[in-house]
């Protein structure tokens, strides 16, 4: 999957491919291993390089 993140006044390209629980992620060419889990809802929780994060996903009309 392919998306557009903004975040300030930076938009960044991520792509993201599934391999059971673990995703290869890449940001603006670099790429990442990531741990990523479905919560409940729209929550997820991501370890990536040693680091946690807990993540929501927002829909709003056709994007999130």
């Amino acid at each position: 999957m392919k998306v557009a993140a903004q975040v300030g006044d930076n938009v960044h390209e991520i792509v993201i491919e599934r391999r059971d629980a673990t995703v290869l992620v890449t940001v603006d060419g670099e790429q990442f291993e990531a741990d990523a889990r479905k919560l409940s809802g729209e929550f997820y929780s991501i370890l990536m390089k040693g680091r946690s994060y807990a993540v929501s996903v927002e829909a709003s009309g056709d994007n999130y």
